[in-house]
């Protein structure tokens, strides 16, 4: 009966295993896919603010050659004014210059100073006249030439306006794509912690399978209050502010303890059923080989030099294979700021 009971949890585990590590890959192919579809997301916006850029500079272009058109023709029509303001005075003179002339006509006067002012009279008509015409024509080709430019400042603003247009458009465009990478980077947020849960199952079950009677129990953090923590497949790093506190992970015997190089000292720890923990750093030990601890018990305290980060290295171990620790330490004794996936 009790070979049948062993035999059905190890059918029961492998099987479970089994589904589980599908379930995992088609995670991790989801996880993949988001991760993709952020990257092009990413690649997109940076091309949309690159295009934006160019247009922006386009823009400023425009406005800076459309200014300096609208001072000419500022100028043009200031001119302009002065040579009509000339033309007046001239026209008024002529009229002037008319009254007398068509007077001296009238009397008829044949002295020899009377024909000469006629004569004078009629040579500054003449050349009021010239003067009245060349102004005249000054300002006509002014004329032409505020009109060339004016159609030259239409189509600035035409220009503008449709690189405004498509400026609103990349806008818009940057606008739903950052939406889209909030609700990607959700999605993937969603599926990391989906399959963060799986893992953590599926190694109890992988280490049930393996010890045939019963899951390994959540262990406790060995520093609590940290800066932050950072963790991979495997161990954990805590990034401390301050000297801490360190604590046995769980019940076990200590089996080593000392330097490691310039890695600081390290602490090693059995907890029986082939599991040990290694806990490495610039230490001062409190322990020695051969002691036995409880779960939580103070083991040593780090040392911090004062405005520095310190850091400590924590893993599980299998018959020394180091564990993904992480999903096997209790979140509720971490009591960090910050926990992070490198």
């Amino acid at each position: 009966m009790a070979k049948s009971l062993i035999f059905f949890i190890i059918f029961q585990s492998i099987l479970w295993a089994s589904v589980s590590d599908v379930n995992i890959k088609i995670l991790k192919n989801k996880l993949k896919t988001q991760s993709s579809k952020i990257a092009q997301i990413i690649e997109s916006i940076s091309q949309i603010e690159i295009d934006l850029n160019k247009n922006n500079d386009q823009v400023i272009d425009i406005l800076n050659k459309r200014k300096s058109i609208e001072e000419k023709i500022y100028q043009i029509k200031q001119r302009n004014e002065q040579l009509k303001s000339k033309n007046t005075k001239i026209i008024t003179g002529l009229d002037k210059t008319l009254k007398i002339l068509a007077l001296k006509k009238i009397n008829d006067s044949q002295k020899l100073e009377d024909q000469m002012i006629i004569k004078v009279l009629e040579n500054g008509l003449k050349m009021s006249s010239k003067k009245i015409e060349s102004i005249q024509l000054e300002i006509n080709d002014s004329k032409k030439d505020l009109d060339n430019l004016n159609k030259i400042v239409l189509e600035y603003a035409q220009a503008e306006k449709s690189i405004n247009e498509t400026i609103f458009k990349l806008e818009n465009e940057k606008k739903d794509l950052a939406s889209n990478y909030i609700d990607s980077k959700k999605k993937k947020a969603d599926l990391s912690s989906r399959l963060f849960d799986l893992k953590k199952k599926f190694i109890y079950k992988t280490i049930q399978k393996n010890n045939f009677e019963e899951t390994l129990s959540k262990y406790l953090s060995p520093i609590k209050g940290a800066l932050s923590i950072e963790y991979k497949d495997k161990g954990v790093t805590y990034n401390i502010e301050h000297n801490k506190n360190i604590y046995a992970l769980g019940d076990g015997t200590i089996i080593h303890t000392g330097p490691l190089g310039s890695y600081g000292n390290v602490i090693m720890i059995d907890h029986q059923k082939s599991i040990q923990s290694v806990i490495l750093g610039d230490l001062k030990i409190s322990v020695k080989k051969g002691q036995n601890v409880r779960a939580g018990q103070l083991i040593g305290r780090t040392l911090v030099p004062s405005g520095k980060i310190g850091k400590v290295y924590v893993d599980l171990r299998e018959k020394n294979n180091v564990l993904n620790t992480y999903p096997l330490l209790d979140k509720n004794t971490f009591k960090v700021k910050q926990s992070e996936r490198i």
